[in-house]
């Protein structure tokens, strides 16, 4: 995905209307993404998460990454920040869903060799 540099104006795509359904999915989410992300972000972070991941998958392993508070929810809702986001497997990732609560059963896909990654800025 991606960290947006918020000193820029929002991109003109993310504001029009669709016709297909699956671009219009796509615009939602990164409509969220937006607005979830701060100024005070760390774009650097963020690309440096996202540019591991896609090590990763160039290595064979499927994984996404995963925000850790659902950036949408009825209780709460995350942020698009570094500290936010992890990287985890992909059929980990899709049966956790947009879930999350302390205490959470799903909280063990948050492994430690996924956290030991060192990501480079």
């Amino acid at each position: 995905m991606t960290a947006f540099n918020k000193s820029l104006p929002k991109p003109r795509w993310l504001s029009r209307h669709h016709e297909n359904k699956n671009t219009q999915r796509g615009q939602k989410y990164y409509n969220h993404l937006w607005n979830a992300q701060p100024d005070w972000a760390d774009i650097k972070r963020i690309r440096a998460i996202y540019a591991a991941a896609r090590r990763l998958r160039q290595q064979g392993i499927n994984v996404h990454v995963d925000h850790i508070y659902p950036l949408i929810h009825p209780t709460h809702c995350g942020l698009h920040v570094p500290s936010n986001l992890c990287i985890i497997p992909a059929a980990e990732n899709m049966t956790k869903s947009n879930t999350f609560y302390p205490g959470h059963e799903q909280l063990d896909f948050f492994r430690p060799e996924f956290f030991e990654l060192e990501y480079q800025l």
